[in-house]
């Protein structure tokens, strides 16, 4: 099932993911995160990852994997994953899962309640007009349909933008590390949504993300104002 929505002058739909998808999300993540944000070759190994795993083994009651384009001729303009978080990572990414998440979760004794959001992505064409929170929202309702007691993601500083959507959706940082995994210095965090809260209909809460700092700077710079 898809969704066509007009937002000023981009009208678009956003429907299930399909394997041609692939090339166009990786080349995405690549130009925006590797050739402007100087990340390393484990990051795009992650984001493939993550994308294959989905295609050779998703549940098609839990999980979705939705992507945004354009009306007019499919030009490609966001996506979004939420699927079930497993209790280990993939072998093939094990290393980077560690090292930029935990598996203690205060919110879930239980692993097979919590989803994760993964891939998460708007083209620069796309941004300011608040695809990136409808994404967001798509799959936090989705969660809330299935049952998942909370949703966690992994992000970082750099994704200031995106940050600012999920602090205005709910969600509270669970843990964090500065580390270069990635390549740059980057503080990593774990956030996560409490999907048991009550909280009123399509309305989040205010959270303690985007003023977090670290050795005394404010770590969004200019970013923390972009819109996606």
């Amino acid at each position: 099932m898809s969704t066509t929505t007009t937002n000023f002058s981009l009208s678009y739909i956003i429907r299930p993911h399909r394997a041609s998808d692939i090339p166009q999300i990786l080349s995405g993540h690549r130009t925006e995160y590797v050739t402007k944000g100087g990340r390393n070759t484990y990051f795009m190994s992650l984001v493939s990852s993550i994308q294959t795993g989905f295609l050779e083994n998703n549940d098609p009651e839990l999980e979705r994997f939705w992507v945004a384009e354009r009306t007019t001729d499919s030009e490609f303009l966001g996506c979004v994953m939420l699927i079930q978080k497993p209790a280990e990572p993939s072998p093939e990414t094990k290393y980077i899962e560690e090292k930029t998440h935990t598996t203690n979760n205060p919110l879930n004794p239980e692993i097979a309640k919590t989803a994760r959001l993964r891939v998460l992505f708007v083209s620069p064409e796309a941004r300011g007009l608040g695809l990136g929170r409808v994404l967001v929202r798509l799959a936090t309702d989705f969660a809330r349909e299935k049952e998942y007691a909370s949703v966690q993601l992994s992000s970082s500083e750099f994704q200031g933008a995106a940050m600012r959507i999920y602090e205005k959706e709910g969600y509270r940082l669970v843990s964090e590390e500065v580390n270069k995994v990635f390549g740059p210095r980057l503080r990593q965090v774990v956030l996560e949504l409490d999907l048991r809260e009550d909280m009123a209909e399509g309305e989040g809460k205010e959270g303690n993300v985007v003023e977090k700092k670290i050795e005394g700077e404010a770590v969004y710079g200019d970013i923390r104002d972009m819109e996606i």
